[in-house]
C-alpha cells in the first residue's frame, strides 16, 4: 500500500529499539510504498505501530496517511467507494496483522463525514544524517494566511492574529469595521465587570451557576480573558478583535468542575431570548457524559439558534489524546468547531483531534489582559473567531445583506486555508484549514458565495 508522510519521520532499522541511529531520515509531504501490514514496536507520543517497506527499513505511523487509491488487489474492498485514507494508529484496539480491518468510526454530527486522512499522534524532531538513501523533499504545506498591509495600529497592544490576519489594515483601517451594533454573549465562567478594557461593555449579565443572579463575577480568569481577546478596549489590556462590541454574560460555571448541562441549557435558552448576533460557549461536553433528552435538547436551542439569525461558536475541545473524539455543542451541526493554532502555524498541543472540526484560529500565545498570554489556546481561539466574525456580520449589516449563519459558516469553511488541500474539511487536527476572515469579507462583497 502507499502512504503519505505528514511531518519529517526517522528511517529505522528496528521498531523496537530505538537506541540503534537511523538509517536517514524521510520528510513531510514524501509518498512511499510499504507492506500491507503493521509492526509493533516502541510507543512514541501514544503510538506503538511502524510501517516496513521492501528495503526492510521501518517508519513511525503517528504522521502518516494511507492512501487508499494506491491499494490493488483483492484486499480492496469493493461494496462501497474507499475513503482516501484510514486511521490505524494508536493504542491498539484490534490485532495488528490484520490489513483488512478498519477503525472504529467517529460520532460526529457535522454534515462532513469522519476524518479518516490523518494520523493521531505528535509530530517528533528528527535531523537528517545525509544518507543518499534519503528520500527527496516534497513541497512543504501552506502557510496560515497573513495579510501584508502593513504594521497596524501601532500606538495599541495587538496580539500575534491580529497583524497576522489583517485585522488592523484591512477590517478597522479600510474598511471601518469595529463590531458596532452586534452583541456577543459569552457563557463561561463570568466576566469582570470593572475591568478597564471592557468598560461600557456589558449590556446585561446573569448567573445560572448557583447564587445571586445578578452576581456574573469571574472567579476563574478566563471568561474576562476570552471578553478581551473578542472586545477589549485596549485600556489596561490588549485591544480586542473587534473593539466596538457588547457583551451579554451568561455564568455557567466557576471552574470546569462545575459544570452542568442543565445549567448550561438556562443559559442558551437567555442569550437566544436576549437575540444574542454571536453565541459563543466556552463549553464542552463528552458526548458520553450527555443523556439522550439533554444531546436532543441541546441540538433543538442550537437550531433554534440558527433560525433566529445568531451565529454560534465553540471550542472544538482541549485535549492532548491521541485518538479523536467530539465534544459538545462543537460538534453540533449549528455550531462552528474552532480548534487552535500556534503563532508559527502548528495546531496547539491540546487543540483536540475531532472529526466535527471546522476551522483553526490563531490561538496559542495570544494577549489577553496582563500582558501574558490566555490561560488557553482552544478557548482563545474561538474567541478570536467570535470577534472576527463580528466584524463581518457588522458589515452584512451595514450593506443591508441577509445571510443565514449556515450560509455564512460555509463560506468560512470554503475560504479557509487548508495545511493539507488533499483532505480539506476531514483533516481531524486542522478541520478545513486556516480561518482566514479577509477571505471571508472579500467573498461577501463580490456576492457570490464559493
Amino acid at each position: 500500500m502507499r502512504i503519505r508522510f505528514l511531518a519529517n519521520t526517522n528511517i529505522r532499522i528496528s521498531p523496537t529499539d530505538l537506541s540503534r541511529p537511523p538509517v536517514g531520515v524521510i520528510y513531510s509531504g514524501v509518498e512511499l510504498e510499504v507492506e500491507d501490514r503493521l509492526y509493533k514496536g516502541r510507543p512514541l507520543d501514544g503510538v506503538d505501530t511502524y510501517f516496513r517497506d521492501s528495503h526492510g527499513w521501518f517508519y513511525w505511523s503517528g504522521r502518516v496517511v494511507i492512501l487508499y487509491k494506491a491499494l490493488e488487489g483483492p484486499k480492496v474492498r469493493k461494496k462501497a467507494p474507499e475513503p482516501e485514507g484510514e486511521n490505524v494508529g494508536g493504542s491498539w484496539q484490534f490485532s495488528i496483522e490484520q490489513p483488512g480491518e478498519e477503525p472504529e468510526p467517529g460520532s460526529g454530527e457535522k454534515d462532513t463525514q469522519p476524518a479518516p486522512g490523518q494520523w493521531p499522534g505528535g509530530p517528533r524532531e528528527t535531523k537528517p544524517d545525509n544518507r543518499d538513501e534519503a528520500p527527496k523533499t516534497a513541497k512543504a504545506p501552506p502557510a496560515p494566511p497573513v495579510w501584508e498591509a502593513g504594521a497596524g495600529i501601532a500606538s495599541m497592544p495587538l496580539n500575534w492574529g491580529l497583524e497576522a490576519l489583517g485585522i488592523p489594515e484591512f477590517f478597522w483601517k479600510e474598511k471601518k469595521l469595529a463590531g458596532r451594533g452586534i452583541k456577543v454573549a459569552l457563557l463561561g465562567t463570568g466576566v469582570e465587570q470593572g475591568h478597564p478594557g471592557l468598560s461600557g461593555k456589558i449590556v446585561k449579565g446573569e448567573n445560572f451557576s448557583g447564587g445571586p443572579a445578578s452576581d456574573f463575577k469571574d472567579e476563574n480568569g478566563e471568561g474576562t480573558a476570552f471578553a478581551l481577546l473578542i472586545g477589549g478596549k485596549g485600556k489596561g489590556a490588549v485591544t480586542g478583535v473587534a473593539p466596538a462590541v457588547q457583551f451579554l454574560v451568561g455564568k455557567v460555571m466557576a471552574n470546569y468542575l462545575d459544570i452542568r448541562c442543565s445549567q448550561f441549557l438556562e443559559a442558551l435558552q437567555w442569550a437566544i431570548e436576549e437575540r444574542a448576533d454571536i453565541i459563543m460557549a466556552n463549553i464542552e461536553f463528552r458526548e458520553s457524559s450527555l443523556s439522550r433528552p439533554e444531546k436532543n435538547q441541546l441540538s433543538r436551542l442550537y437550531e433554534r439558534a440558527a433560525k433566529q439569525g445568531a451565529f454560534c461558536i465553540a471550542p472544538a475541545g482541549r485535549s492532548k489524546n491521541v485518538r479523536p473524539e467530539n465534544r459538545y455543542p462543537a460538534a453540533l451541526r449549528a455550531c462552528l468547531s474552532v480548534g487552535a493554532y500556534e503563532e508559527n502555524g502548528e495546531r496547539s498541543a491540546n487543540s483536540i483531534r475531532s472529526y466535527a472540526l471546522d476551522i483553526v484560529s490563531p490561538g496559542g500565545g495570544l494577549m489577553s489582559g496582563s500582558g501574558q498570554p490566555s490561560p488557553e489556546a482552544v478557548g482563545a481561539a474561538a474567541a478570536f473567531t467570535a470577534g472576527s466574525t463580528a466584524l463581518l456580520m457588522e458589515w452584512l449589516r451595514n450593506n443591508n445583506r441577509k445571510m443565514s449563519p449556515g450560509e455564512l459558516m460555509k463560506i468560512i469553511r470554503d475560504t479557509a486555508l487548508p495545511k493539507y488541500p488533499s483532505i480539506k474539511c476531514r483533516d481531524i487536527e486542522y478541520g478545513c484549514g486556516y480561518f482566514n476572515p479577509v477571505k471571508v469579507l472579500e467573498q461577501l462583497e463580490q456576492g457570490n458565495p464559493i
